[in-house]
């Protein structure tokens, strides 16, 4: 294995190295596109970068998508991955500002089909960011403490929530530090705004909502598809 110093010598080396590093979870034909770098010569480079250590590769779906190998844990490249895809962003980021709603609810206010939903819901309880859950006795438990949600049950529905208030730091954190690589600019600044609030938000002082979280809160919902405040209760 040569020496990092010899690996990144070479300049368009280094520029495909700090791109990864900027942008991590990118596929081949991304970074060709955005670095304007043919796909042979970018692919023989990242070739080069992964056999000396410094870039690692992992596969989603079909495609192989690339990291700077120990910049991120395997549960924030999953979590990136579905922030850079249009539909699972959505339906996350929903969860997030409504907490807990069911498949058909989420189809209706994002206008996709429900089948779409369910698919990407699946797939984001596999990987551990959201879960599903029932309505007990017309409540749910939000997973953030003191924090229960009034939802009637119809039928056998499942309710999705997200699984912890860890994913809420962990969604924070890689909004702010790839903000740059994640479509829909004006609504991720809204979320980063909104999920600086709620980390410093203390969810037992009952009405205790600044001015910043209101705000932020007001302008995600005037941006996300008219989204609604659910009921809470403490």
């Amino acid at each position: 294995m040569i020496a990092r110093e010899k690996v990144l010598q070479l300049k368009i080396r280094q520029e495909i190295y700090d791109h990864i590093l900027n942008n991590p979870g990118m596929h081949l034909r991304e970074i060709s596109r955005k670095m304007k770098i043919p796909k042979t010569t970018l692919s023989y480079h990242i070739t080069f970068l992964i056999k000396n250590g410094l870039i690692k590769e992992n596969y989603e779906g079909e495609y192989k998508r690339f990291f700077v190998k120990d910049k991120l844990s395997s549960k924030d490249k999953k979590l990136l991955y579905l922030l850079r895809q249009e539909v699972p962003r959505r339906i996350f980021l929903y969860l997030i500002t409504t907490f807990a709603f069911s498949q058909i609810e989420i189809s209706k206010d994002l206008n996709v089909h429900p089948a779409t939903i369910k698919y990407h819901l699946d797939k984001m309880v596999e990987i551990g960011v959201i879960e599903k859950t029932k309505s007990n006795n017309g409540l749910i438990n939000l997973n953030v403490k003191n924090f229960l949600m009034k939802r009637e049950p119809v039928g056998r529905e499942f309710f999705y929530r997200r699984k912890n208030n860890e994913i809420i730091k962990s969604t924070y954190r890689l909004l702010i530090s790839y903000k740059d690589s994640i479509p829909d600019s004006k609504i991720i600044e809204s979320y980063i705004s909104y999920l600086k609030e709620v980390e410093k938000f203390d969810l037992k002082s009952k009405g205790n909502i600044t001015k910043n979280f209101q705000d932020s809160m007001n302008q995600i919902l005037d941006t996300v598809e008219d989204l609604f405040k659910p009921p809470f209760v403490f």
